[in-house]
């Protein structure tokens, strides 16, 4: 919570600092069902949100919505990572993004690809990925909200994180 918001979404793992007014609350939840890794990042806010707050969280989730979009068969790792830094480029946030937007995910909750730029590893259906790009902004705050998807053969991803975007 707080600036520790802005070292990203796993580390440190836990603080005992206390939640106070204002704060992002990044909240990360990995684990495994039936073999499979699960891992969904979202992100609270304590009251009141400030305007500066919402400008990040809701740059995060267009971000991931863009990139989400983004994930077809025959796309590339490239073409996802640009849709999102689309978004985070023509924000006020551009020097803060993350230079990784997420990774792929099946039996380890990290695996390959991790959706990095340049990466132009083709999306194949069937394919999992973890999509969050996210924006850490040292000293003060940080953001990532995370969608799980598979990629289909036809169309858009299914995604298959069955929980809400926004918490503010």
């Amino acid at each position: 919570s707080g600036t520790w918001s802005a070292a990203g979404s796993r580390w440190p793992p836990a603080t005992d600092r206390p939640i106070v007014q204002g704060d992002v609350v990044a909240v990360d939840v990995i684990g495994a069902r039936a073999g499979y890794g699960f891992d969904v990042n979202r992100v609270l806010i304590a009251p009141p949100l400030g305007t500066e707050h919402r400008d990040l969280l809701e740059t995060v989730v267009t971000a991931t919505e863009r990139a989400v979009a983004a994930c077809v068969a025959g796309a590339t790792v490239d073409d996802v990572v640009r849709a999102a830094s689309r978004v985070t480029a023509a924000s006020r946030f551009a020097d803060d993004a993350g230079p990784m937007a997420g990774h792929g995910i099946g039996l380890e909750t990290v695996e390959l690809p991790y959706l990095r730029a340049g990466d132009h590893t083709p999306l194949e259906p069937g394919m999992a990925l973890c999509v969050e790009p996210g924006i850490f902004v040292p000293g003060w705050a940080g953001a990532a909200v995370e969608q799980e998807v598979i990629i289909r053969a036809d169309g858009p991803p299914e995604v298959i994180t069955p929980t809400p975007t926004r918490f503010w």
